[in-house]
């Protein structure tokens, strides 16, 4: 049976129904309200407020078509922006610039009605927090004001519109970030980072430009994506205002770079709403600058954008600079530049190189491995010449170019143990002249570290007989005895004559103290005919020396000087502690690039005698090394007691081997001589053959390690340590061939020794009350071990070589060379 409705439920139907006829006018009127003529505009209110650091004003400022006033402008926009970033706010749009500091005059634009106090808040506020590129904002400064009762919401929207819709097309795009970002803008939630405004070149290496394009020069401006490590792929955007559709086609036209083996994607967006990809350009095409155009055929309010799209890797950089647009159609496209070809990954190159190489003719030329490419890491590599009995071999370079200092080529006269060094070759340069051999076999080692590379080299060689023979020339000396008693020793001479006063000194103390010495003896030996040309030296009337070169010596005897040189500082600590000052003024600091790497003795006023090891690779670049003399503590160079000189000349021996450490000694010249004094004095050298009797309590000195492990001490170092047997120590270091000409010394216990940094110091010995250098520092296993004494060349196997080599270089300088040198005892 149906039932009726009850009063009480039919009176709460018609009040849900008026309820709801309520609820729907008052939706209507609102929404009539929102959008009665003008709604949907945004409020308008206008601004100002003052820059008091960062920007100074000038007539550019006066001008809205200056790159000055739009780059102002555009940074004092995406201020106001951030500041503005919690609000209802729009835009906003700088109208011109005022002088009194710099006063900015803006408009700005909210979607929703805002109290002016409220704006003035929020903005003081926000700069407040907001990060200010520099610009410096007097926040009381501040003045927002609402126009619509002058000039109606309707007027300020159009202006509005205007600016975004009626500019010059040509403003809104043109760009070459000389002046700051222009009017593109970032800060889209969807990019991974923002493009960033820089010159010069871009880190790391090989990636990115070096220079802009528009200048062309290290100053110039342009914009690059930022360094983004990960794998994933990231996207880097920059937009321009929105352009309104024109009455004709455009050129939008721009230079990219994209240099770098990881380098992936530069895209061209129209986003009007739908977004189109109107230029693409994909991975590396090298280190240029490159030309790209797109023809603008916009029938929508558009935005332009440009994306650098980048993967794994660092070397990915993306450039842009110099973008234009044009009110005419583009032309030709210009042709799509050349990829450079990925890296080819080449298989592992043996240390070995594959080798070792025998050559003969005629396969006789031959190069580093994968030449012209990188010859590989940690390589020790042997090429070895041959030519028939009683031929030699000539050696010419075709091209070298390998890791200064760190790789070397050496090249040797022979084969095998007994072979020679004839050169040590690093860098880009190579060797000035060909080399040649003695014997009918040549050997190449190449030796790399385990970073770095270059071109490495090519080479081919000959044979014949006597090739490159060189002539030989002796200089020398001679005494006339025209006053009985003198006595001097003069390596060589190129200007005919020398002077210099003697006063009333002994002639033979006072020659010794003019080189430096205290006092000395001389050894008369027969001059020989073959010994020719000959230099004499004869005492005036009036107290003088004079010299000059003469084909005979009339008084038929030539003179070798020995000079007394013992300490007048006897106080010494022993034991590896700090060496009294003064107590070692023949030691060197030998430094490459202003570190201390090794030490040196000083031998004469501009010789130096080291380890072969210290110079061994450094024996090119002499512009990198510098001694230091009269030094006590490494960080007090600057003491008045301390003198530095560059290098001139390195001389390897020829007989060393960095294999074997053979006959590890070298030879340095000084451009300038030392001036000797209290702390600076030389070292004497021993006779050929002289021996030192094992047991005897000798001295090293040096900057090395306090430890194996330890750090490298500020104050010189010295200790006694006592030499011992040969037999003995080829024992204690079966590992190598101790050879006579080597001497070795040390503790059983150990504890005492020479470290890193200490090679190529002196051993000193004391020697018939004066100290003589009978070693060189040379190598060791670990430092201060049990059963492990450290290895020095034996001086007195090489003072014939020493004496040669400073003889002949002597002769060939343009000065004259007064030092002490002999076959015989010698300082």
């Amino acid at each position: 049976m149906k039932r009726g409705l009850s009063s009480l439920e039919l009176l709460l139907s018609v009040v849900s129904f008026l309820l709801l006829v309520t609820s729907v006018g008052l939706i209507a009127v609102s929404w009539i309200s929102l959008n009665m003529e003008g709604a949907g505009e945004p409020v308008v209110l206008s601004g100002q407020m003052w820059i008091t650091e960062g920007a100074v004003f000038s007539e550019e400022l006066k001008n809205s078509s200056s790159l000055q006033f739009k780059s102002l402008a555009y940074d004092v926009q995406q201020l106001i922006s951030k500041a503005f970033s919690h609000s209802d706010f729009k835009t906003c749009q700088v109208l011109y610039f005022s002088q009194g500091s710099v006063v900015v005059n803006f408009d700005l634009w909210f979607n929703q009605l805002i109290d002016v106090k409220e704006a003035e808040q929020q903005l003081g506020a926000g700069l407040q927090e907001a990060a200010a590129g520099g610009l410096v904002i007097d926040r009381n400064s501040i003045q927002i004001k609402d126009d619509c009762e002058v000039t109606g919401v309707t007027v300020r929207s159009h202006t509005f519109n205007q600016i975004r819709s009626n500019s010059q097309y040509q403003e809104k795009l043109n760009c070459t970030f000389e002046q700051g970002m222009c009017f593109w803008r970032q800060q889209d939630v969807d990019d991974d980072g923002d493009w960033i405004r820089t010159r010069g070149s871009t880190f790391p290496p090989l990636s990115g430009p070096n220079v802009d394009h528009t200048l062309s020069n290290s100053s110039g401006f342009y914009i690059v994506t930022p360094l983004s490590p990960g794998q994933w792929l990231k996207s880097f955007r920059i937009h321009s205002l929105p352009l309104s559709p024109p009455t004709q086609p455009m050129c939008l036209s721009f230079w990219y770079h994209m240099f770098g083996e990881d380098v992936h994607q530069l895209r061209v967006l129209l986003s009007e709403p739908a977004v189109t990809v109107v230029f693409q350009r994909d991975k590396n095409y090298g280190d240029n600058w490159n030309y790209g155009q797109v023809t603008l055929n916009l029938t929508t309010e558009t935005t332009v954008v440009f994306e650098g799209l980048k993967k794994g890797g660092m070397r990915n950089d993306i450039a842009l600079d110099d973008i234009t647009l044009t009110s005419d159609p583009c032309g030709p496209a210009p042709p799509e530049p050349t990829n450079v070809p990925p890296p080819t990954t080449t298989p592992p190159i043996p240390v070995d190189c594959g080798g070792p190489f025998d050559l003969r003719e005629p396969n006789s030329t031959f190069s580093s491995p994968n030449y012209p490419q990188s010859y590989g890491n940690k390589a020790q590599c042997v090429w070895t010449l041959h030519t028939d009995e009683g031929r030699n071999i000539q050696l010419h370079f075709l091209d070298f170019d390998v890791e200064a200092t760190y790789d070397i080529l050496e090249v040797r006269d022979g084969a095998g143990p007994n072979s020679t060094l004839l050169a040590v070759l690093t860098g880009s340069t190579g060797p000035t002249h060909d080399l040649f051999s003695t014997a009918n076999q040549m050997t190449l080692w190449f030796f790399t570290d385990s970073s770095g590379h270059g071109r490495g080299f090519r080479a081919n060689f000959t044979s014949g007989f006597n090739l490159g023979s060189p002539g030989e020339f002796r200089v020398s000396i001679c005494l006339h005895l025209s006053v009985p008693g003198i006595q001097v020793t003069i390596t060589s001479l190129s200007s005919p004559v020398s002077t210099w006063d003697t006063g009333n000194y002994n002639q033979s103390v006072f020659t010794c103290q003019y080189l430096g010495y205290r006092s000395g003896v001389t050894t008369l030996l027969p001059a020989l005919p073959q010994d020719s040309p000959f230099t004499t030296i004869t005492v005036t009337s009036n107290g003088t020396l004079t010299t000059s070169i003469s084909k005979t010596c009339i008084s038929e005897e030539v003179v070798s000087l020995t000079c007394d040189n013992k300490r007048e500082c006897e106080g010494r600590v022993v034991g590896g502690v700090d060496a009294v000052k003064g107590a070692w003024p023949w030691i060197v600091s030998l430094q490459w690039r202003g570190r201390h790497v090794c030490g040196a003795s000083l031998i004469g006023r501009d010789w130096l005698l080291t380890a072969a090891h210290c110079v061994y690779g450094k024996n090119v670049h002499l512009q990198y090394w510098s001694a230091v003399f009269g030094l006590h503590s490494q960080s007090d160079t600057n003491s008045l007691d301390v003198q530095t000189r560059r290098v001139d000349l390195v001389v390897i021996n020829r007989k060393y081997d960095r294999r074997s450490k053979q006959a590890d000694i070298a030879i340095m010249r000084l451009q300038q001589p030392i001036s000797f004094t209290q702390f600076i004095q030389p070292l004497c050298l021993p006779a050929e053959g002289h021996d030192v009797s094992a047991g005897t309590r000798c001295l090293i000195a040096g900057w090395g390690r306090d430890s194996e492990q330890g750090s490298l001490p500020d104050i010189l170092l010295e200790a006694d340590v006592p030499l011992v047997v040969q037999d003995q120590c080829q024992l204690q270091l079966p590992e190598y061939t101790i050879t006579s000409s080597m001497l070795c010394a040390g503790y059983l216990e150990g504890g005492v020794d020479s470290c890193q940094g200490d090679s190529g110091g002196p051993l000193i010995c004391l020697d018939d009350g004066h100290w003589t250098l009978i070693g060189v520092t040379s190598f060791g296993v670990g430092c201060g071990r049990p059963q492990r004494p450290g290895v020095y060349a034996r001086v007195s196997a090489f003072s014939s070589w020493i004496a040669q080599t400073r003889r002949s270089s002597s002769s060939s300088s343009s000065n004259s060379t007064f030092s002490s040198s002999s076959s015989n005892s010698s300082c």
